[in-house]
């Protein structure tokens, strides 16, 4: 889609008629590599590999946890992290799959240091604090397998320091620092922005990851604030969700899982904001069964204003609709 985008982009500027634009199309297409599922095969299987050789440390010192002293506990972890960070550095084929193991071992290692040493700390600390320390590593790998990982963790972060005000009564102020904290790393993880050159060449999975959950995050918290004394944050809710979606579409950035999120979410709120009002209000039985076939009949109408609003979407962001820009017919005229 970017690259096609690019390509567009160029065309009306050029004023290229159709058969010239088509033209650069199969010039700027990128050459079928050889082997190319063998070499994702074996990318995947070596990122599959270290996934499971870290686990499998992690549960082997969990299991044997009596067996072992503090010094063999510690000294797994630190050698598992030392030599994944020195295979990474020297190893350019192996670098996702041992950084990758670095960020699971330095886990295991602040885990261990937790527990055997009673910092008595927050769980949200030992998350924000492995995230902190787990960045240069995310950085040096420019991978996708690894980043994905470590916005996992931030995000465990940030859920878990939230949790702490309370799981239905939040302060709006801990509302606007979580739900800035997702807007910043999704921004950071955005394959366009300024820093794509530290993400990697496919960064698009590791900004859906982020999108996805913090849409669901933010939908979640807002309907939080509905049902306590701060329903005016479930509008502002509302509000950013409704923003990342124009955003996205203003960017023009095709993926329809994030704005299908988005209008989901949306609807959700709204049709949660109607029973709100409704539960306020003294009703017999007849009314509510009223009340209950409109709320069924809003749901309908929002979620076919969805489906039809993500087809206008898709239509309008498909690389099919960039075959025949409309400055080239419009200059040909």
């Amino acid at each position: 889609m970017e690259h096609t985008t690019e390509l567009l982009r160029i065309a009306q500027q050029q004023s290229l008629d159709p058969q010239r634009f088509q033209q650069l199309q199969a010039l700027a297409s990128p050459q079928p590599a050889l082997n190319t599922s063998d070499h994702w095969l074996r990318k995947g299987l070596l990122i599959l590999a270290a996934l499971c050789l870290g686990l499998a440390l992690i549960f082997w010192v969990a299991a044997n946890w009596q067996d072992f002293s503090n010094f063999q506990r510690f000294a797994i972890a630190q050698t598992t992290l030392g030599v994944s960070l020195l295979a990474g550095c020297f190893s350019t084929r192996l670098r996702p799959a041992a950084l990758l193991l670095a960020l699971l071992a330095l886990g295991g290692l602040l885990a261990l240091y937790a527990q055997v040493y009673s910092t008595s700390a927050d769980s949200w600390r030992l998350f924000a604090i492995w995230a902190a320390m787990a960045l240069p590593i995310a950085l040096a790998a420019r991978h996708q397998a690894v980043w994905i990982p470590w916005t996992f963790i931030v995000l465990i972060a940030n859920s878990l320091w939230l949790s702490q005000s309370g799981r239905w009564s939040m302060p709006p102020s801990v509302t606007w620092v979580s739900w800035g904290v997702i807007l910043v790393l999704a921004a950071a993880m955005y394959p366009r922005g300024i820093l794509k050159a530290w993400l990697g060449g496919a960064s698009h999975l590791a900004f859906r990851w982020v999108a996805c959950l913090g849409v669901i995050f933010i939908g979640y918290t807002a309907l939080a604030h509905l049902f306590d004394h701060t329903q005016w944050m479930a509008l502002f809710g509302l509000l950013v969700l409704a923003a990342i979606a124009g955003a996205l579409y203003t960017a023009r950035y095709l993926d329809i899982s994030i704005y299908a999120l988005c209008m989901l979410c949306i609807d959700v709120l709204l049709v949660a904001s109607a029973i709100r009002l409704f539960i306020e209000m003294d009703l017999e039985v007849i009314g509510w069964i009223f009340i209950t076939l409109l709320l069924g009949i809003i749901s309908v109408a929002l979620l076919t204003y969805g489906v039809i609003l993500l087809k206008k979407i898709r239509q309008a962001l498909s690389p099919d609709t960039v075959q025949n820009p409309p400055s080239v017919s419009g200059s040909n005229a």
